[in-house]
Order: structure tokens, then sequence, then C-alpha cells
């Protein structure tokens, strides 16, 4: 299952993903999933279940997050397999807090849709492009085998004698 959560859909980034998808040649893909089942979540959210033919279901997955107030973390879309659960419609009552029910919103369990691995991991790279997380930068420190002080160490290091020498017009001869 591929939800989005209310969050990402007020922030427009389903009509956003069927863009990407229509115009980057997923568009029957993109209508099989939707077309197979699609229930809108008491918060706005949507839900997405699919089948996929060739290889096993992963476990839970964040797909695109957002930095969050107070140094939090916002998901926006994640997916739900081995190990997850989800609750589905015809849902309701005390089953969310706000008491509104889960809707079927196009399609049947009879209609979910069947994607190859390839398929899949397509319309993720698309939900993907919405990820807003710094990236985290990392700096190595050479080990001390691979120091290089003084300005030029690193150039000598890694440069043969050939690159030195040659473009000055000079040749290297090896003799015994």
């Amino acid at each position: 299952m591929l939800e989005l959560e209310g969050r990402a859909v007020a922030d427009g980034i389903w009509d956003k993903a069927q863009d990407l998808a229509m115009n980057s040649g997923l568009g029957e893909v993109w209508r099989a999933l939707t077309d197979g089942y699609l229930e809108v979540t008491p918060s706005g959210g949507i839900h997405l279940l699919y089948r996929i033919a060739d290889e096993p279901v992963p476990g839970n997955t964040k797909v695109a997050k957002r930095p969050g107030i107070n140094d939090t973390i916002e998901v926006l879309v994640e997916t739900r397999g081995e190990g997850g659960f989800v609750i589905t419609a015809p849902s309701g009552g005390s089953t969310h807090p706000s008491g509104q029910p889960w809707l079927l919103a196009k399609g049947s369990p009879a209609n979910i849709a069947m994607l190859s691995w390839e398929e899949r991991q397509a319309i993720h790279a698309i939900f993907k492009t919405f990820d807003r997380m710094p990236v985290k930068e990392e700096i190595v420190k050479p080990t001390s085998h691979e120091s290089h002080d003084r300005p030029g160490d690193d150039f000598n290091a890694r440069a043969t004698w050939h690159e030195i020498l040659e473009p000055k017009g000079w040749r290297v001869v090896y003799s015994d």
C-alpha cells in the first residue's frame, strides 16, 4: 500500500505526482493503480493498494518526508508492506480519533492493481521527488597514510612521473 498523508494531499503532491506520471510515460501504470483500489482517509490522505507480481513484498518505507516544527520529521508519503498494517474502508467510528471513516473512492478489492517490481519502483520514484529532508554531508578525514599536510603532497601522491615530466617535453626512460 502506498499512502499519501493528508498534509501531502493538501500541499498538492497528489496532483503533481499524477502530472509527473502522465508526462513520464507511466500513465497506464498510474491509471491501473488509481482505478484499482483508491481510498480516502479521515485526514484527507489517500491509500493506493497494489500487489507485486515478481518480487516479495518489502517492509514499510518512508518514501517522502520533510522537516517539521521543533526538529521533528513529517512523513508525506509512505508504504505499508510486510510486517505493517493498514486500515481500509469501510472503517469508522472509534477507529480514527476523528470518528470519520475511510472511504473507498475508486475500485474494489477485486480490482487491486498488479504491478511489476519495476513499475512499483517507478511510481515510488515519482513520490521520492517530493522528499524535502536535507541531505546530511559527511566530512571524511583521511587516514594517517593518506594525510597530505603540505601543499602539493596530494598531487605528488596521485601523479605519475609521466604526467609531470612529459608535458614539459621530458621523456621518462627506464633502465635496468
